[in-house]
């Protein structure tokens, strides 16, 4: 078995997704995700593993579409019984918006092979759809089932989802804030902290989690943009500059945010001209 983890950002909020792969058996013929193929012989783990990795690395890109297309190959070669390929293709539903069809895959998955992953997708699922209750439902019910999950602070996050989405501010952040206990790396929520602490007005206490969450992901836009903003909202040009120009100096960032980020420090320095010129 092999496991990728993954986000799902959707109406505001980033969700917890887990993709679960299981394989057992012999022979095929395939390419992994390099483009290199895999003889005839080799272990079918390796197959299915080298297979599912494309799928997982089209999700992880924004590119669902692709990951679709994949997948309905792979059904046919394994079947529509396939308790990964199930899982996978919940995600993949999920991330397209199709909700009905994500809660099939995954209720798929989940019948044949109970596991809290796959549980904690179907509640990721009812948080997109707006099923906050059920969702705290489901994931209290899966805490008392699956008490020794490995990845506790799942549970924790997706319920501060839930509470987050019926309004209920300062518990989601309670919740949230025991997702980072149980794992300071935790990304997700962190960002999630920041998010509700602007939302309320908490403005010194947002960007302490704006910052924290650059720590976590220093290729995420987001987090570097609020704290720029932070800085000239407070009249610190400079800073707000510099976190921006620190940003745009990293290795390897996502095209579309590294565009972003170019605009906003050219919006800024252009707004600054404008003040300069109008005080002269």
């Amino acid at each position: 078995m092999g496991c990728f983890s993954s986000y799902l950002k959707n109406m505001g909020y980033v969700y917890f997704l887990f993709l679960v792969f299981y394989s057992n058996g012999c022979v095929t013929r395939v390419v992994d995700e390099n483009g290199n193929e895999l003889q005839k012989g080799s272990n079918q783990a390796q197959v299915e593993e080298a297979q599912k990795a494309i799928v997982v690395r089209y999700l992880n890109s924004s590119q669902p579409n692709k990951a679709y297309n994949e997948l309905k190959s792979l059904f046919q070669a394994y079947g529509d019984d396939n308790v990964s390929l199930n899982n996978l293709m919940g995600l993949t539903q999920l991330s397209l918006g199709n909700f009905d069809k994500a809660l099939n895959y995954f209720n798929k998955s989940y019948d044949k092979d109970p596991n809290p992953a796959t549980g904690l997708n179907i509640s990721s699922t009812y948080l997109a759809q707006g099923e906050n209750l059920k969702a705290i439902k489901l994931i209290k019910e899966l805490r008392k089932k699956f008490p020794d999950y490995s990845y506790y602070e799942r549970y924790y996050h997706n319920l501060g989802t839930a509470y987050e989405g019926l309004g209920k501010n300062t518990i989601a952040i309670k919740y949230y804030k025991k997702a980072l206990e149980e794992n300071p790396n935790n990304y997700p929520s962190s960002l999630n902290i920041a998010r509700l602490y602007k939302k309320v007005g908490k403005n010194e206490e947002a960007v302490e989690y704006y910052k924290t969450s650059s720590s976590l992901c220093e290729l995420c836009l987001e987090p570097q943009r609020e704290v720029s903003n932070y800085y000239l909202e407070e009249g610190n040009y400079r800073k707000a500059v510099s976190v921006l120009e620190e940003y745009l100096g990293k290795q390897d960032l996502p095209y579309e945010d590294r565009l972003e980020a170019k605009n906003i420090l050219n919006t800024i320095r252009k707004s600054k001209n404008l003040k300069n010129k109008s005080s002269m």
